[in-house]
């Protein structure tokens, strides 16, 4: 008798709000929820603007935020997890959740208090290029139209920029913040420990772009073209 054909490997589906477990080689466990897919956004509804540092990113990216819980529980409760805060929000790679190695387990509806998004800032030039050194920017200058050069900051999908030379001195260093999308293609035990997510203070680049050092996320994006957390939902409940 002929040896059946390998079979494909199983792929699982995913939305937004379900939430995903995550093993570790010790036997514990971490618990991240799906915001939703980047690259719909981009491709389907057009909603990422040409120069936002989100529309460069490449393979099939989600926004995922973890929970500040490393557990022996493989069954926690949505109920256990409402009172675990969120960690900063992140970019992976879906292979882990599409494959079933981080498996889905709860599903909840998604609400304003879950919503957020990395911040980038930078420079670009004739594309959304973001450096990390000032020979990069210096360059950037001497070979772009100089109405092409400019410095950014984002939040969501509201962007703020800043026109001409005068960031290749006053810009902040570029040591305060990532200020270049990432996606990781998996996630550590570190992903999901709150002392490994402090935000650094950003005083100083809130400065540089005139913006309110109080401002909240809804606040940026309505004055900066973006959309609110409750308009985002509205959005990508959208994407199937």
């Amino acid at each position: 008798m002929k040896e059946s054909k390998k079979e494909r490997a199983k792929t699982y589906r995913y939305k937004n709000g379900d939430i995903f477990r995550v093993p570790f080689n010790d036997g514990t466990f971490g618990y991240g929820i799906i915001i939703c897919k980047i690259v719909p956004l981009k491709k389907k509804l057009e909603i990422i603007p040409k120069h936002h540092p989100l529309s460069v990113l490449m393979s099939m990216p989600i926004l995922i935020r973890t929970f500040d819980l490393i557990t022996e529980n493989e069954n926690v409760s949505l109920k256990e997890l409402d009172y675990i805060p969120y960690n900063k929000t992140e970019m992976i790679i879906d292979w882990n959740v599409h494959r079933g190695i981080y498996p889905i387990v709860l599903h909840k509806k998604l609400s304003s208090e879950d919503i957020d998004f990395p911040i980038y800032y930078g420079v670009r030039g004739n594309h959304c290029w973001h450096y990390d050194s000032i020979n990069q920017i210096e360059y950037d200058i001497k070979n772009s139209p100089k109405e092409n050069v400019r410095a950014f900051f984002s939040w969501g999908f509201g962007i703020v920029e800043k026109q001409g030379e005068s960031f290749k001195n006053n810009l902040p260093k570029f040591d305060f913040l990532q200020n270049m999308p990432s996606v990781s293609g998996g996630l550590e035990k570190n992903d999901f420990n709150s002392q490994h997510h402090k935000i650094k203070k950003i005083d100083k680049i809130l400065a540089y772009f005139d913006v309110d050092q109080d401002i909240t996320f809804d606040d940026f994006n309505k004055k900066y073209g973006g959309y609110t957390k409750e308009e985002f939902i509205e959005i990508i409940g959208k994407i199937k």
